[in-house]
């Protein structure tokens, strides 16, 4: 098994396999970073393909339908993905194998055997994966990652977590059985872990979904997250809200937060800004400030490459990332089963059933 702490120095080759949907995201992103080439992309779309290629000034040898082909022909150092996460377990290999590191949207795979056996496929060939759970990068949540860590509250006793919102339903979310959990969710779970510094161990999760929208799974609920340091997280969601009807309760992706210590309280969200025991410690001007120097995505690709170059760990590799996909499918089993479910207990069990996939 190789090590995936290999230095690099020198990481510039990229290739965008999909860029419709969130995958346009990246094309506007390189397409303004001349210190990274897009050597080739990859799309089934024609019409989509097109676009891309005329947004990076490609020339038409640059654009593919064929993975193996595309990878083969222009040796990318960094492939990004941004297919359904259905795909990833057909891609993966043969990215990994032409040696090549990977990004994946989230979520890291559809199951955690999955996820499981990508990590042994890292690990196997020595390329770094990881997942894009860009929002960690928001000015807010750094600066909140900073404060709880430093101890400006004391012992972290119980935070309070809102999240409020209303989306389309005419996209494969549709099928999806928990696509509040799995599809939304799963950024917040992420945030909890990276600004409070504690591991989510045990979930109880309740949800459903309202009448007039037209998704089979679970679109809005709450949920409780036990910390490993004892502390608490109550959760509570939609992506179902009538905010239609009434868009003042409309919630952005950063809050609102309450953060209770043991010697102080933090109260963030990212239209109003971030207080410590009442008085305004980042007011929305510097947060906007902050977020317009660089892009989130950008902010997350530069640190997924200087950790390849410099060998270091990088907290969104699919490694790391297992427990907040874990955690989303202990929400998910939580709501079937109506009881506490172990976040610990889901991964030996996916470390013990990821079957072949990473063999």
């Amino acid at each position: 098994m190789k090590e995936v702490s290999l230095i690099e120095t020198d990481i510039k080759r990229v290739l965008l396999l999909g860029v419709g949907g969130y995958g346009a995201t990246w094309v506007r992103l390189f397409a303004t970073a001349p210190e990274y080439t897009v050597v080739s992309i990859v799309d089934i779309n024609k019409n989509v393909a097109r676009q891309a290629q005329e947004a990076l000034a490609l020339s038409p040898d640059q654009v593919h339908r064929n993975l193996d082909r595309a990878l083969r022909e222009t040796q990318p150092d960094v492939v990004v993905d941004t297919t359904p996460p259905r795909f990833r377990q057909q891609w993966a290999r043969s990215i990994l194998a032409r040696g090549a590191h990977l990004i994946v949207a989230k979520p890291l795979a559809e199951s955690l055997e999955d996820a499981r056996g990508l990590v042994d496929l890292s690990e196997r060939y020595g390329r770094r994966i990881a997942v894009n759970q860009q929002q960690r990068f928001h000015p807010l949540a750094i600066e909140l990652a900073r404060l709880v860590h430093t101890g400006t509250i004391g012992r972290h006793v119980c935070t309070y977590f809102s999240f409020f919102q209303r989306r389309e339903w005419q996209d494969r979310l549709i099928h999806v059985p928990s696509p509040l959990f799995i599809e939304s969710s799963i950024h917040h779970f992420d945030l909890f872990h990276a600004v409070l510094g504690e591991r989510i161990v045990r979930v109880n999760a309740h949800g459903w979904t309202p009448p007039d929208i037209t998704a089979v799974g679970v679109t809005a609920g709450t949920a409780w997250l036990e910390l490993a340091g004892g502390g608490y997280i109550t959760y509570q969601a939609s992506r179902s809200s009538r905010n239609d009807l009434d868009a003042e309760y409309k919630t952005g992706w950063h809050g609102p937060w309450i953060i209770e210590g043991t010697d102080g309280v933090l109260r963030a969200d990212e239209r109003e800004g971030i207080f410590l025991n009442g008085e305004c410690v980042m007011d929305p001007p510097a947060l906007e400030q902050a977020r317009s120097k660089r892009s989130m995505d950008r902010m997350f690709f530069d640190a997924f490459v200087d950790a390849i170059r410099s060998g270091a760990p990088f907290a969104l590799d699919a490694r790391e990332n297992l427990r907040t996909l874990a955690v989303a499918h202990a929400a998910e089993l939580s709501l079937t089963r109506g009881t506490w479910v172990d976040v610990d207990e889901l991964l030996a069990e996916a470390r013990a059933e990821k079957g072949s996939f990473g063999a």
